[in-house]
């Protein structure tokens, strides 16, 4: 569940930036690290994952998470340098998700997201959660992923299935 909600925040971390004018990421195999809060007084978690990136995919990320950005009864963001700050509300069901996020780009090899949200009601037992991503490009993809293809403890997904998984997720 709580892997699922991972990639739940990053989609919505992506809605948050997704209209604005992001540096473009370097084609490439990406590593990313994703840590975050447990309920008070548990542990939290952690997940590493490489992505396979290229043009045409962050094309489609972008428009992808502008759809996600469009449900959501607050979505603002801001630029400033290699700075985006986020601030949305979202419903995901029963559930208004409220969350703010700062994404500080190292030219386009590198970034690093922080992201608070709260959850009401809370989400097993989380009524706040603190999320930090930190990626940064490692090289070219191997031959046997393709664009969108994302290892997550050597489990490979792909990004536009999960996509058209969330379209037909109920509201």
């Amino acid at each position: 569940m709580h892997r699922c909600w991972l990639i739940v925040a990053t989609a919505l971390f992506a809605a948050h930036v997704g209209a604005q004018d992001l540096p473009k990421m370097k084609a490439g195999l990406w590593e990313s690290t994703t840590s975050s809060s447990g309920p008070k007084g548990a542990a939290g978690s952690s997940m590493k994952l490489t992505m396979c990136v290229d043009d045409k995919m962050q094309k489609d990320m972008m428009a992808f998470s502008q759809n996600m950005g469009a449900q959501c009864a607050k979505n603002t963001v801001r630029r400033d340098g290699n700075k985006i700050y986020g601030d949305a509300e979202c419903s995901m069901g029963k559930m208004t998700v409220k969350s703010q996020s700062v994404t500080t780009f190292s030219g386009d090899a590198s970034y690093r997201t922080e992201v608070k949200s709260s959850f009401v009601p809370a989400m097993a037992g989380m009524s706040e959660s603190s999320t930090v991503v930190q990626a940064r490009h490692v090289g070219a993809c191997p031959a046997n992923m393709k664009p969108g293809d994302m290892n997550m403890n050597g489990r490979v997904m792909n990004i536009n299935d999960i996509a058209k998984m969330m379209k037909g997720a109920p509201k």
